[in-house]
Parts: C-alpha cells; structure tokens; sequence
C-alpha cells in the first residue's frame, strides 16, 4: 500500500514536470523574438568593418537609448520584419550602440572610445540615429529620427547602398517612392522634427 501510494506520488511529481516544461515551452514559442537587425551590439569596428567587406557588405549601426519610445517601436515593428530583414541583410552588417553605455568600443581606428565620444565624433545627438560607414571606416551617411513603416526602412537601405544622396536628400526620395502618408508622418523623432526636412546627411569628403 505504502509502494502504490508512493508510486502514485512519483506520477503525478512527474506529470507535473511534464507541464510545467510544455507552458515553458509554449512560453518561449508565444514570447516575441528578438529583433534580428540591429539584434548584436557593437564592439570592434575595425573588425566588423572588415567582416562586412569580406561579405560585400557594408556596416550600419543603430544609436538607441534606453526607454526611448521611437527606438523601442522600430525593434518591435520594422527591425523584425521579414522584408526589412532580407534587404538590410543583404546590403549590410548591422550593430548597435547604447548612448547610455559606459563601455568602451574599438572604432574604426581600433581606438577605444565610450560611446558618447564615439556618437559625438559622428554628430549623433539624439536617438534613433543610424550610421552608415564605408570600406575604411568612415562615414558615409547618417539618419536622425525613427522611420515607422517597415518599407520606409528599406528604402533607407537603398538610399544609402545606390548612393542616391548624391542626386537628392532623402526626404525627396521617400516622399517620391513611398505610397503612405505624409513624408513628416514617417520620419518622427525629437532631433528629426528639430532638424525639419533634413533628417539625413551624406558625409562628404
């Protein structure tokens, strides 16, 4: 009696590991993902650059801070889109940089800079901002300001891999390719609003 009642016990101890591994389960499967894009943080520039150039590539990095309400709606609704995905992974390596960090990261020059120093070196002053660097670390184009519509995203990505910068600013182009709304409707953000129409900059030489 005392083996059978001790028996039952083990069952049901076991049954209840049973489910409480399938609700983890169901849990991890339920729980959004991570957003691929922009999903890895910076570390050694000069490495990475590289990295995206044996690929054919280029490197992108994403300036966010914490609790910031336009960085945290661009991971949730466009860095996890698939169309966004393929085209950003196809024309560029992406990272990102936490203003707020104290921790140093190797630029370009594989100096090591805090990244306040870094994004101030690059006039990055407010987040959202993206950074758009060439084969030798440099860079080439940067965009203040969060752009909402997944498609509007890309458009970015293709903006700076043609170099249509050169022929005009990015607020011409997305007002003329994009088909939804009003292009001050798509690009929000503090510094973005404060900048008016000039919401990108082509580095020059």
């Amino acid at each position: 009696m005392i083996e059978a009642f001790a028996d039952l016990l083990d069952l049901l101890f076991r049954a209840r590991r049973v489910r409480l591994a399938l609700a983890l389960l169901a849990l991890a499967f339920s729980a959004p993902a991570l957003a691929a894009l922009f999903g890895v943080e910076a570390v050694d520039l000069q490495a990475e650059i590289r990295a995206a150039g044996r690929e054919g590539r280029r490197l992108v990095i994403f300036f966010e801070l914490p609790g910031c309400p336009e960085c945290l709606k661009m991971k949730r609704h466009v860095f996890q889109d698939p169309g966004v995905e393929k085209e950003f992974e196809r024309r560029y390596l992406t990272r990102r940089i936490d203003l707020a960090s104290t921790v140093p990261i190797a630029d370009a020059r594989a100096r090591r800079r805090a990244p306040a120093e870094l994004a101030g070196q690059w006039r990055i002053f407010a987040a959202p901002s993206f950074v758009f660097l060439d084969a030798d670390g440099n860079v080439e184009y940067r965009h203040t300001g969060s752009l909402t519509r997944p498609a509007d995203f890309s458009l970015l990505g293709r903006f700076v891999s043609e170099a249509i910068y050169e022929e005009q600013p990015f607020s011409d182009y997305l007002h003329a390719n994009s088909h939804a709304g009003n292009t001050q409707d798509r690009i929000s953000g503090a510094a973005a609003r404060e900048t008016g129409d000039k919401h990108g900059e082509h580095e020059k030489p």
